[in-house]
């Protein structure tokens, strides 16, 4: 006698083949994912505390040495300018180069003894737990790969909440892990070589002003961020009027909602631009802080646009523009794959822009800097609760 098939087994035959097409889904996705990060080169080594271990173990005499390459970092040899440029330079206050005290001899100044302004000392912020953020460091460095042009902080609570966006300004007045002594923090990419790489030292100085570790490394230069731009197929920023910053590069000629790669990295630099409306040339913004908001405002656009793709075309462009981009050597597999599902639906409206407050400040040797005038924390703690100290 023949056995009846169960009512219910054209079900679970259902079930298991959509089960197992599931499953299939995701292990293509899983090698897709990690084909494009073995796929970026040369991973960046991160280790900050091992690098601090390696600072405080130096003597007088080498962090004389280091005070001196960061000097050359800080003031890299330039070709002769043309005579255009000599005359824009003499216009310019002058900034006179840092003579660091102590260097060749047997004692150096302590962080007390160096002249900052008395308000630094009360910015510096406690640290807090590792556990609390997960912090990505965004860095876009110069033309000549030791300071970086642009740093932007992403902090994602622990517990999978809305994350943060923080730019810090290259011009801020920080300590200086490697020479000891307060410095503008976008020198910090330069590392301290013999003890800490450049995401090494950048991380520890960032870490001395914030008080929040950072896991996490990225760094595009400017080539590579228009390689990207373009990879994608351009980037949504809309330009009302005819816009114009020579000094960045900027030239807009007419009115467009979407730019190339080129234009988005004039736009990102930009700090000092004009509009052409109703017949005449007007300021349009002319800060710094205009400057950290178009790269704020690159970024999460970026994010928005890679929202509507799928999974396979975000891979396949990834893979493509894998050469732009360094990344530390600590991403792991398992930690891509969980960012990206943790935070697949995030609207970019939801990120909070933090702002750090600073004010202009001449240093005793003629630079001319950005303090802060709040500690980091106090910031902090405005949006994230849990970070008070």
């Amino acid at each position: 006698m023949r056995s009846r098939s169960r009512p219910d087994a054209p079900i679970l035959r259902k079930t298991f083949w959509v089960g197992a097409a599931a499953l299939v889904a995701l292990l293509v996705a899983a090698l897709g994912v990690f084909l494009v990060f073995r796929s970026f080169q040369d991973p960046v080594p991160h280790d900050p505390e091992a690098a601090r271990a390696e600072l405080d173990s130096r003597n007088v005499e080498e962090v004389a040495a280091s005070r001196e390459q960061v000097q050359e970092i800080e003031n890299p040899p330039v070709a002769e300018p043309v005579v255009e440029e000599v005359v824009e330079e003499l216009l310019q206050p002058e900034e006179a180069p840092i003579e660091d005290e102590g260097v060749g001899s047997t004692t150096l100044p302590t962080v007390e003894e160096v002249q900052v302004p008395d308000s630094i000392a009360n910015v510096h912020s406690p640290r807090l737990p590792g556990a609390m953020f997960d912090a990505v460091m965004l860095v876009g460095s110069d033309a000549s790969g030791f300071l970086a042009d642009s740093i932007i902080l992403l902090l994602f609570p622990a517990g999978g909440a809305a994350p943060a966006m923080v730019s810090i300004p290259r011009d801020l007045y920080v300590y200086n892990p490697c020479s000891e002594d307060y410095r503008r923090v976008n020198a910090n990419l330069g590392g301290c070589p013999g003890y800490a790489n450049g995401s090494e030292l950048l991380a520890l100085a960032i870490q001395e002003f914030t008080g929040v570790e950072m896991d996490h490394y990225v760094r595009v230069d400017f080539d590579g961020f228009v390689q990207l731009i373009d990879g994608l197929g351009g980037v949504g920023i809309c330009f009302e009027h005819p816009t114009y910053d020579e000094k960045a590069g900027l030239d807009v000629r007419e009115p467009t909602c979407y730019i190339d790669g080129s234009t988005a990295l004039a736009y990102a630099r930009s700090r000092n631009a004009t509009q052409f409306i109703d017949g005449e040339w007007r300021q349009a913004w002319s800060s710094d802080f205009a400057r950290q908001e178009h790269q704020r405002q690159l970024l999460l656009q970026l994010a928005g646009q890679m929202q509507d793709s799928s999974l396979g075309t975000i891979l396949s462009t990834l893979q493509g523009l894998s050469h732009t981009v360094r990344l530390d050597g600590g991403w792991s597999l398992t930690e891509a794959v969980e960012w990206v599902w943790r935070y697949r639906g995030l609207d970019p409206s939801q990120v909070t822009q933090i702002r750090i407050p600073v004010e202009d400040y001449r240093t005793p040797e003629g630079a001319q800097v950005l303090i802060p005038t709040r500690s980091f924390n106090d910031i902090l703690s405005g949006w994230w609760g849990p970070a008070r100290r």
